[in-house]
């Protein structure tokens, strides 16, 4: 099938097309859109119960810097700077705040655009 939803979303990320600046993922319920280097796109099947927001907040304080973490708290209206306490309890102030939103999942989108070199996920054994 080339019509829909799919195929809309496979002609914004052709080679000759490229996405605009600020459009590098689209988010939808339980599935993440990501645009490669290669002009290829990478799905992946996210849950907001399959991000562990205790990793993330880990990764986030060890990995980001106060303008990442300040970019990311504009994306839902946290200030930054005026949030308590020292980066540590700022950055969990940002995942509660995320998860009380519903959107820890695009939380983690924001995270891996702000640095793609990171693990954000915790590799999980399903045996």
């Amino acid at each position: 099938m080339s019509g829909g939803l799919w195929g809309k979303l496979k002609q914004l990320f052709q080679e000759n097309d490229p996405p605009p600046p600020k459009a590098q993922n689209i988010v939808i319920p339980e599935v993440v859109i990501h645009a490669t280097r290669q002009g290829q796109t990478a799905v992946s099947h996210l849950l907001a119960s399959q991000v562990d927001p205790i990793f993330l907040r880990q990764q986030m304080s060890n990995h980001l810097g106060k303008e990442d973490l300040a970019a990311i708290g504009a994306k839902i209206g946290v200030d930054y700077k005026g949030l308590p306490g020292g980066k540590g309890r700022k950055v969990l102030a940002l995942v509660t705040a995320f998860e009380k939103e519903g959107q820890l999942t695009e939380l983690l989108v924001l995270c891996q655009q702000q640095n793609s070199k990171i693990e954000w996920q915790m590799e999980k054994n399903d045996e």
